[in-house]
């Protein structure tokens, strides 16, 4: 987490959010992902689609989930990235109040405090 703070590389998750990947230790747009990400957006403000209609108009387009080797999308994956800060380029540490140990998720303890880092326009 220092090295976090201080030099604004290190994330604390080992996928990269849809529309992203790592390159460098960093954070960089993918420009194929992100086409579908503005869809996500626009069809949920403007369009007003449910979730599953919004999963449904990513199949049919070729959109593939980053996480799962599934054709289809989850509402749950797509309320993720409605939700997500990462997409108005925000990130916050300590959010988590467990942690995975060996592959199970213990209590880690609530947080001391958030930490907000503000992601750059061409990458983390």
């Amino acid at each position: 987490m220092k090295a976090a703070e201080k030099d604004n590389k290190a994330m604390p998750m080992r996928i990269p959010p849809y529309g992203y990947n790592w390159i460098d230790g960093k954070l960089e747009i993918n420009e194929h992902e992100a086409v579908f990400v503005k869809l996500i957006y626009q069809w949920y403000a403007y369009d007003r689609l449910t979730l599953k209609e919004i999963g449904t108009q990513l199949v049919e387009l070729g959109a593939r989930p980053k996480r799962t080797e599934s054709k289809t999308w989850s509402a749950s994956s797509i309320q993720n990235i409605l939700k997500s800060d990462v997409y108005i380029g925000k990130f916050y540490y300590n959010r988590r109040s467990t942690q995975k140990v060996k592959g199970e998720r213990t209590p880690k303890g609530a947080p001391k405090k958030l930490i907000l880092t503000e992601m750059k326009k061409n990458g983390y």
